[in-house]
């Protein structure tokens, strides 16, 4: 699951329209509006990486009055988890685990140094 904080900056004086067909979209919650009522904060739920993307997408063609989406903060430890679990997975049933490496021949994840 990943879980966003984000700002959905919409057309001058739209803001009440974004929010009637924002009701259509149940993994999005709203939460406060800037008072010049051309920013909202909502946060958006989806499965994953690309089901957030597809999402964003689907909010900008069915409420045209959005203009842009920003995330503030973006929440996806599970999606982590379930990387480290297929990892952890690869490595029992002997499958290649190695990390991509840089130019340098730095590892791209893993330990840090």
């Amino acid at each position: 699951m990943v879980i966003t904080g984000s700002s959905l900056f919409v057309e001058p004086g739209t803001h009440q329209q974004v929010l009637k067909a924002l009701v259509a979209f149940p993994n999005v919650t709203y939460h406060v509006k800037s008072e010049s009522g051309t920013e909202l904060v909502v946060n958006l739920e989806a499965p994953d990486h690309e089901g957030l993307e597809v999402l964003c997408e689907k909010l900008k063609k069915c409420i045209p009055q959005i203009v842009e989406i920003n995330h503030l903060y973006v929440s996806f430890e599970e999606e982590v988890d379930k990387i480290k679990m297929r990892s952890v997975n690869a490595i029992h049933s002997g499958g290649d685990c190695t990390p991509p490496f840089n130019p340098e021949g730095k590892p791209l994840w893993g330990k840090r140094g």
